[in-house]
């Protein structure tokens, strides 16, 4: 015979008001831009190296749907994800993507240089190559679409 946990009602209430907490850090989290585009973060001697999935994103004319702003210490990510053009007679029924815009700022305690980031495009992911440096400056990035 197994034994069942109740869950009183408190304990019901504590985690619907959890739920309603992680909804509001997600839509805040956006600077109430919509998208909360998801970010890894990888450290090397060296470097930081980024990866975003950013999928369906035009590959020409990609710095108009990307910018990317540095300084010495942080790292500005904007751009919008535009809805996909629908055809004469199309009507969209239903979607689960979300389109418009984002807005990303990461910090970095060991500092960038941002003279000599590079960043590439390719089969929907955004990679962003930032070397350790401790010049204080700021520069906006081009990215290659490989």
């Amino acid at each position: 015979m197994s034994m069942l946990k109740w869950a009183s009602p408190l304990d019901e209430i504590d985690m619907l008001r959890k739920e309603i907490d992680n909804a509001f850090a997600a839509t805040t989290a956006t600077n109430g831009t919509g998208l909360n585009p998801a970010v890894e973060v990888v450290e090397t001697e060296n470097a930081y190296r980024l990866r975003i999935p950013l999928p369906g994103l035009p590959t020409e004319n990609l710095s108009e749907h990307i910018h990317i702003d540095a300084t010495q210490k942080n790292l500005t990510l904007s751009g919008e994800m535009p809805p996909p053009e629908l055809q004469p007679g199309e009507k969209a029924l239903m979607t689960q993507i979300r389109y418009g815009k984002f807005y990303k700022q990461l910090s970095f305690p060991d500092g960038i240089d941002p003279e000599t980031i590079e960043a590439s495009y390719s089969a929907g992911m955004l990679e962003i190559r930032l070397p350790k440096a401790s010049a204080s400056q700021k520069r906006s990035v081009q990215i290659q679409v490989k």
